[in-house]
C-alpha cells in the first residue's frame, strides 16, 4: 500500500489521517492527533474505546505511531514507541500501543516483538498489508480479479502489480504494467477525471515509485477509433471490388461520416503493415496474396463491436465465401470434414452472419478435447459436424434478432422470417419428468412512416401462411390497419 504525500511530512500526516478513519469505522471515540503527552513526547494519533460495563463504562487508551517510511523501520524507531507506551502506562490504568510501520520493520524489531507478544498482549505491529485489509473493507473495495478482468478488456498492456493508494481521504487502485506504465482506478475501480488523475499522478511521480501515467480510457479510445477507421478502409475496397482510389475513399467518407483525411491516410498505412491491401498510383486494393491472409483479414474485419455493414453482402464478400475458404475453416476445426451438404450449408450461413462467420474462423473449443485426445472416430466426427453447424445456426439466430441488421437481412440477403423448432425434455435419473414442443417464426417487417418507417421485428402465429404464398402481410410494407392489428 502507497500513502501519498506532497512530501515526507504529509505523507506522515496522510498515514495519521488514514489510522484516524479506520479507528473511526471501529467505534473508537476522543481521536486526537499530534497529541502530547504527559512527558511532554508527541504522539501521532491517540483515541479512546468504551468497554461496555455494569454501571460504569471502561475506558481503554489507545495510542499509535505511524511510519510512512521507504524502507523498514530500525530498532530506534520501535524503541522510542515503546518507551512513549511506557510512559503512558505510568499515568494511566490500562494502555494500548499500535506501531505503524507502513514498510515493515527490519528482523531486529520483528524479532523484539515477537518476544514481548509472549508477555504482553497490549503492544500491536501493523504494516501496510494489515492496512490494505483494513482499507478494502471500509471502502469496500472492489476485487483484483474484477480490476485485472476490466483492464483486459481496454488494454494488451501485461499487469505487472495493482496497488492500493491513499490521499485526502481516498483511496485508489494503481495499476502498473510490465513497462512500468501505469495507470489509475478510484475506490469504485472507475477511471479518474482527467484533473484528479493528474493530481495523483504528479504526487506518485514526485515519489519515483513507479513510470509514466498512462490514460487507458483515452488509449482504449484512441485504439478503437484507429480500428473503426481501418475498417471503413476496407469496407470502401471491398464495396469497390477489390480497388479504390483515395480521393474516391476519402470523397465517400467525408459525406457520410466524421472520418477525416489524415485519419483515412493514417489507416491506410496500418493496413499495409498488415499485409491487407497494396498502395500504387493512389489506388488502394486488395493486396495479390489475399489468399494467404483471408483468415486474419476477415478474423480483422469481424473482430469487435463494429462491422461496416455496407460492405457485408458486396460482391466482393460474397466472392471471398466458397470452397477454398471451407477448407481452411475445416483446418482451422481440427481437420474436421464437412459433407457436400453441410459445406454448402456453412456457406449460406456465413454469408448471412457476420457472427457466424466470425465465429468460423476460430478452433472451436468445445470440440477440441476430442481431437487433442485422438478421439476422432465416425460417430464422434458426426457428432462435432452438427454441433459446429448448429452453433452457426445459433448465431446467425443471434443476427437476426439484432436490430442493427434487420434492414441488411430484409434489403440485402431478402430473409424476411426464421423460424425453429425445438424439443426440450427434462430427463431425471429413471425418467422423462417434462417435456415440450416450441414452434417460433420471428418475422422482419417495414414499419409504416406514420409509425417511425424502419424496420421492425414480431412474432407470427404459426398457422400464418408461408412469406412465399403472398397471403399475409410478411412480403409487403405494414399498412396502418395492419399494424394496430399485430400490436
Amino acid at each position: 500500500m502507497f500513502i501519498l504525500g506532497k512530501s515526507n511530512d504529509d505523507k506522515g500526516k496522510q498515514l495519521e489521517e488514514l489510522t484516524k478513519r479506520i479507528l473511526i469505522h471501529l467505534n473508537y471515540k476522543n481521536i486526537t492527533t499530534n497529541y502530547i503527552g504527559p512527558g511532554g513526547e508527541e504522539i501521532d494519533v491517540v483515541a479512546d474505546f468504551k468497554i461496555p460495563s455494569i454501571g460504569t463504562d471502561i475506558t481503554r487508551r489507545l495510542i499509535c505511531e505511524c511510519k510512512a517510511y521507504k524502507t523498514p523501520l530500525d530498532t530506534s524507531s520501535w524503541l522510542k514507541f515503546l518507551g512513549k507506551v511506557f510512559v503512558e502506562e505510568s499515568n494511566k490504568e490500562e494502555i494500548y500501543g499500535c506501531f505503524i510501520a507502513l514498510s515493515g520493520v527490519n528482523g531486529n524489531v520483528k524479532g523484539n516483538y515477537e518476544e514481548m507478544r509472549k508477555k504482553r498482549s497490549n503492544i500491536s505491529l501493523v504494516t501496510g498489508e494489515t492496512l490494505t485489509e483494513a482499507v478494502t473493507k471500509i471502502y469496500n473495495l472492489d476485487s483484483l480479479n474484477n480490476i485485472n478482468e476490466k483492464m483486459n478488456k481496454l488494454t494488451n498492456k501485461m499487469i505487472r502489480m495493482i496497488e492500493i493508494c491513499y490521499y485526502n481521504n481516498d483511496v485508489f487502485w494503481i495499476v502498473v504494467f510490465n513497462n512500468d506504465e501505469y495507470t489509475l482506478l478510484n475506490s469504485s475501480s472507475d477511471f479518474l477525471s482527467e484533473k484528479n488523475a493528474s493530481i495523483i499522478s504528479s504526487l506518485i511521480e514526485n515519489s519515483n515509485a513507479f513510470g509514466n501515467y498512462v490514460d487507458i480510457l483515452k488509449e482504449n479510445q484512441a485504439a478503437r477509433r484507429l480500428l473503426y477507421t481501418k475498417k471503413a478502409v476496407l469496407s470502401g475496397v471491398m464495396v469497390n471490388n477489390g480497388c479504390i482510389t483515395i480521393e474516391k475513399l476519402i470523397e465517400f467518407y467525408s459525406s457520410v461520416s466524421d472520418i477525416s483525411d489524415e485519419e483515412i491516410l493514417h489507416s491506410i498505412k496500418g493496413l499495409l503493415s498488415l499485409g491487407f491491401i497494396e498502395y500504387e498510383s493512389f489506388n488502394v486494393r486488395i493486396a495479390d496474396n489475399f489468399n494467404d491472409c483471408i483468415i486474419e483479414f476477415f478474423r480483422f474485419f469481424l473482430s469487435e463491436d463494429f462491422i461496416f455493414i455496407h460492405a457485408v453482402g458486396c460482391e466482393f464478400y460474397d466472392s471471398c465465401i466458397d470452397d477454398v475458404l471451407i477448407n481452411k475453416i475445416e483446418e482451422i476445426q481440427f481437420g474436421i470434414r464437412f459433407s457436400p451438404e453441410e459445406r454448402s450449408a456453412i456457406i449460406k450461413l456465413i454469408k448471412f452472419s457476420p457472427s457466424a462467420f466470425s465465429m468460423s474462423l476460430y478452433p472451436e473449443e468445445a470440440i477440441s478435447g476430442y481431437y487433442r485426445q485422438k478421439l476422432n472416430d465416425s460417430r464422434i466426427e458426426e457428432h462435432n459436424r452438427k454441433y459446429f453447424v448448429k452453433l452457426l445456426y445459433d448465431r446467425l439466430m443471434e443476427d437476426f434478432k439484432n436490430s442493427y441488421y434487420f434492414k441488411y437481412f430484409y434489403e440485402v440477403r431478402g430473409v424476411i422470417e426464421i423460424q425453429s423448432d425445438e424439443i426440450f425434455k427434462i430427463k431425471g435419473e429413471h425418467e422423462l419428468i417434462a417435456q415440450n414442443d416450441f414452434n417460433n417464426r420471428i418475422t422482419i417487417m417495414k414499419a409504416p412512416s406514420e409509425h417511425g418507417g424502419g424496420y421492425v421485428q414480431v412474432l407470427v402465429m404459426n398457422d400464418h401462411p408461408e412469406p412465399w404464398e403472398g397471403l399475409g402481410i410478411l412480403t409487403k410494407k405494414i399498412e396502418p390497419d395492419d399494424w394496430n392489428n399485430i400490436n
